[in-house]
């Protein structure tokens, strides 16, 4: 039997070589491997908290998806347990699974302490979070390869360079970490508050600036911002209008104002965004188009606008053009989302962008709680019923419907009925995976 070539293991490499398996020169401040593709070399002993400012890429290109590299599924992980709790962590989902971990059980903690962004304990759970990210979070965002390879890869590299988008994927991370580890829930999610505070405020200094540079990372954090503040609500309907006991500008619903940047950053930025790192994730137009000429459920959506159409309406002619137009989203998109022979058809993207994509005066309408704009708002939940495997959107119709069920009353039950009846069939189909998917009722 031939004996095996001896060869030497790289310990020290730096993270792009260990995440491509090839051998690391271990060069420094940038290796061989990395300064023949252009990429931004980093090794693990030179992550701080403190915000990396490595040297600039020349192309939008050279930030990389690393082109041609086939996308394993990772194998269920279990986080490092640094020293914030001495207790084990349990198992990490596998890849586009929603993430459940064991029933919650109180422990007593006479106090939360929260680790601070300059400490070595903030340190080691940030490369506890980046690495949760890399194998599990990033894949939890969209159900096409090609897509899930953009946020595994591609975002992490841009966040290396854009401070903001660094803070958002740790804001992110942590909350996944704590829907599936209960024994620190509460001290994760104010890690990530905490980070989503720091971002939030440096994101919108880069939106002032912003230019062909930094709108890749820009439409990168837009989305992670919207699947935050989903995954943060804990199924609250407060994603869409204020606590009626709290102020009337209650922020629960600038999420949604943010996340529209994302739209203008694609409108004004769209070729340069095509040629860039973030091109797989960008709408599908031809998709879209298709949905267009050839809608779904008609008769269903004709008689939903036949409510605006009331002379008893106290809607200007301008409202009434954002509800018809918020409710023609709506049917576009449920339409895309029932294309199951698409391959290129992913139902989280498609459902978080019907938020971004409706007049904003519509959102003022739900916000003073108005029924016909309350009912459009429950036909959100046929979107919602169809995203529920994803971590971020787990219960977030049930709690939804079940508020604009309670504020409506009786009288405007029947206009709600199809997206209810949705809620129990979808409900029904993951207790029991075996029964057919159709959802005509």
């Amino acid at each position: 039997m031939p004996s095996r070539r001896p060869h030497s293991k790289s310990r020290r490499g730096c993270i792009l070589c260990k995440a491509r398996k090839v051998k690391c020169d271990e060069v420094r401040p940038t290796c061989s491997r990395c300064a023949i593709r252009g990429d931004n070399c980093h090794y693990v002993d030179t992550f701080s908290n403190k915000h990396l400012t490595p040297r600039r890429t020349t192309s939008p290109l050279s930030y990389g998806v690393l082109e041609g590299t086939p996308l394993a599924t990772p194998p269920p992980t279990k986080p490092c347990e640094p020293t914030l709790r001495a207790v084990s962590s349990p198992k990490v989902s596998s890849p586009g699974d929603r993430a459940t971990g064991p029933q919650l059980h109180s422990t007593s903690s006479p106090r939360l302490q929260v680790p601070s962004p300059s400490t070595s304990t903030s340190t080691l759970l940030d490369l506890e979070l980046l690495h949760l990210y890399s194998t599990s979070t990033s894949f939890t965002f969209n159900s096409q390869p090609e897509r899930q390879r953009v946020w595994q890869y591609a975002v992490p590299q841009l966040a290396f360079s854009h401070s903001f988008l660094l803070d958002g994927l740790l804001a992110i991370s942590a909350l996944h970490l704590s829907s599936i580890s209960p024994t620190r829930k509460e001290l994760l999610r104010a890690y990530a508050t905490q980070r989503q505070d720091t971002a939030l405020s440096l994101f919108r200094v880069a939106l002032s600036h912003i230019d062909s540079e930094n709108c890749h990372a820009c439409l990168a954090y837009s989305g992670l911002l919207g699947i935050f503040r989903w995954a943060s609500s804990d199924g609250s309907s407060r994603l869409f209008f204020a606590d009626p006991e709290q102020d009337a500008q209650d922020d629960a619903v600038q999420w949604v104002q943010l996340l529209r940047g994302a739209g203008e950053v694609v409108k004004h930025y769209y070729c340069e965004l095509l040629q860039g790192p973030m091109a797989p994730i960008l709408p599908d137009d031809e998709a879209e188009k298709a949905a267009e000429a050839n809608p779904a459920e008609s008769i269903r959506f004709c008689h939903l606008e036949q409510l605006f159409d009331n002379p008893e309406t106290p809607f200007s002619d301008t409202e009434l053009d954002s509800l018809k137009e918020t409710l023609h989203r709506l049917q576009v998109t449920y339409t895309m989302m029932c294309n199951t022979r698409s391959h290129r058809v992913d139902t989280t993207s498609l459902g978080l962008s019907w938020a971004v994509r409706i007049p904003e005066l519509y959102i003022l309408i739900v916000s003073r709680r108005e029924p016909v704009a309350l009912v459009v708002l429950a036909h959100f939940c046929l979107l919602l019923n169809r995203m529920e495997n994803a971590w971020w959107v787990s219960g977030l119709s049930r709690r939804l419907l079940q508020d604009i069920h309670q504020t409506l009353g009786k009288e405007w039950e029947s206009q709600i009925s199809w997206p209810l009846q949705d809620l129990v069939l979808c409900e029904f189909q993951n207790d029991n995976p075996g029964t057919p998917s159709g959802r005509s009722i």
